[in-house]
């Protein structure tokens, strides 16, 4: 009994052993990886980044350009055509006024 016992001790030893082997074995195997989804995968990251650059810029454009609170734009002057007219000498034209003939 005893040397039964110890011949199954024996094959137990060499089976962890055989499976330690074999989980090492399967991390130094490289996986099959397809290239078409690696590129897909590394397009789309592109696309992203390149939006997220796009957004990035059109953002700092908004601030540079976009009126700020408190920074009122000033208000073009209306010309008053008749103070024009006296400041440069020139008399203004009668209106004409219709008759009622």
């Amino acid at each position: 009994m005893a040397e039964l016992k110890e011949q199954f001790e024996v094959r137990l030893t060499e089976l962890e052993a055989r499976e330690q082997g074999l989980q090492i074995e399967q991390a130094a195997t490289p996986l099959g990886v397809n290239q078409d989804q690696v590129n897909d995968i590394r397009k789309t990251l592109d696309r992203i980044q390149a939006a997220q650059d796009v957004e990035s810029i059109r953002l700092g454009l908004e601030k540079q350009y976009a009126p700020r609170a408190g920074n009122r734009v000033p208000a073009v002057p209306t010309a008053d055509l008749n103070e024009i007219q006296t400041f440069l000498g020139v008399r203004p034209a009668q209106p004409k006024v219709a008759s009622g003939n």
